[in-house]
């Protein structure tokens, strides 16, 4: 009951929202600029850190095994 209902509150918000600024503001006005440079660093620390987690795991189970 719950998550239909904050799919349909999400849903009317966006409705109510783009119905409120079609006369001032549209999507087609906005300049996409793709920005790559924060995803790169996200997932290049990301891997480094599941990296250090594996071998710090490995570590324990050889000490505890």
């Amino acid at each position: 009951m719950v998550l239909p209902l904050l799919y349909l509150m999400s849903f009317i918000r966006a409705y109510v929202r783009a119905g409120y600024f079609r006369p001032h503001f549209t999507f087609d006005r906005l300049e996409r600029i793709p920005q790559f440079s924060p995803m790169t660093l996200f997932f290049a620390v990301f891997l480094v850190g599941t990296d250090v987690l594996a071998r710090l795991l490995r570590k324990a189970f050889r000490v505890y095994a």
